[in-house]
């Protein structure tokens, strides 16, 4: 039996040597397969085309290389382009990568049903694009053996050039639907859109995004969440929440506030255990929600709470304190304007209005 079958192709190599020293060397193709498919026991994948150009320039004697083409396309599936500069065989590196519109409902299509587990019938949809930057140094093998090569990467100490990335990745258009069973309801998430935005560079990291969609199938009402996030790290050592909004149906959800003293975790000088993070860590996080029923077009109190019937506004701060080794704090508000609930049973509560405040501390 064939594993891997093709319709035709056509294929270029071009090869220069300068000199027989090595240190300009040329290499140069263009491929194009039709209609290849893979083909091994149960496992079946099928393209119509696929083409690979590459283009690339290397001192060998120096291991020196740039890579400066490489982009691999499938029709109707996806293009990915690549971009590199690699001194002392990788040690020191700038790599450039994207993947342009990759066609989820093709992809899903074009996965064996091996890889579907039993989700034959799940659908899928939209495109995704993503984009990666980073260049630096890998750090040397001087150090304790214990450390990751993750963390000696994260710390700037351990490389003459640390390491910079920033990679954005983006859904539009995204679609998820889980067909009906015997055990749960149709699930659908359609709408989706993403955008999420990373960088890091000399101990400095930043995350944004935002998300929203319509989800339906969860409950008794469609879901319409919307999400804002950025959160900063400095000196591998703070986090800071600048933002994090999520607005669903008629709640409202908010944090703000940092952490301090997050780098020996970070770094892996120290385990992440409840003990170790008591101990070390600075931690001020204010904590509101929000559900507002009282407006004339939300969403009613009985879709939102099986029956029961509700109106007026509640609101909740909750501030967590937290002196590395010294005290735990946790104190807030619960708020209530214009509050009306009346229960199945009959028990009713009318129209409350008013602030319970709490408060409690603890020795660390």
């Amino acid at each position: 039996m064939k594993m891997l079958k093709i319709g035709g192709g056509s294929s270029r190599f071009d090869l220069d040597v300068h000199d027989k020293s090595l240190t300009r060397v040329r290499i140069s193709q263009k491929t194009k397969i039709n209609k290849p498919s893979f083909h091994r026991d149960d496992l079946e994948l099928a393209l119509k085309s696929i083409s690979l150009e590459t283009s690339s320039r290397q001192n060998l004697k120096a291991g020196e290389v740039d890579i400066d083409t490489f982009i691999l396309q499938a029709p109707n599936l996806v293009t990915a382009r690549l971009k590199a500069a690699l001194k002392e065989w990788g040690k020191t590196f700038a790599i450039e990568g994207q993947i342009e519109k990759l066609q989820l409902a093709s992809l899903w299509n074009h996965l064996p049903n091996t890889f579907k587990s039993d989700q034959e019938n799940l659908k899928i949809g939209g495109t995704l694009d993503v984009a990666l930057k980073t260049k630096g140094s890998l750090p040397d093998n001087k150090g304790p053996a214990t450390k990751s090569l993750w963390s000696r990467l994260l710390v700037p100490a351990n490389t003459q050039t640390p390491v910079e990335i920033s990679a954005e990745v983006k859904l539009h258009n995204g679609l998820l639907n889980f067909p009906e069973n015997q055990e749960t309801k149709n699930i659908r998430a359609e709408a989706l859109n993403t955008k999420t935005k990373l960088a890091f560079k000399n101990g400095h990291g930043d995350l944004s995004g935002s998300f929203s969609g319509k989800l339906e199938g969860l409950g008794e009402i469609a879901l319409n969440p919307e999400f804002e996030f950025h959160y900063a790290l400095d000196n591998l050592d703070t986090l800071k929440v600048k933002q994090h909004k999520l607005k669903l149906i008629n709640v409202e959800h908010s944090l703000e506030g940092h952490i301090n003293g997050l780098k020996p975790f970070i770094t892996g000088r120290h385990p992440v255990r409840a003990h170790e993070l008591l101990s070390r860590l600075d931690i001020e996080i204010t904590n509101t929600n929000t559900i507002d029923i009282s407006q004339a077009g939300t969403t009613s109190s009985e879709a939102l709470f099986g029956g029961v019937k509700a109106q007026g506004i509640i609101e909740s701060k909750i501030k967590l304190h937290q002196s590395a080794g010294k005290t735990l704090s946790l104190g807030g508000k619960l708020g209530f304007d214009r509050f009306s609930l009346h229960l199945p049973s009959g028990l009713a509560l009318q129209n409350l209005t008013g602030t319970l405040p709490f408060s409690k501390s603890i020795q660390l």
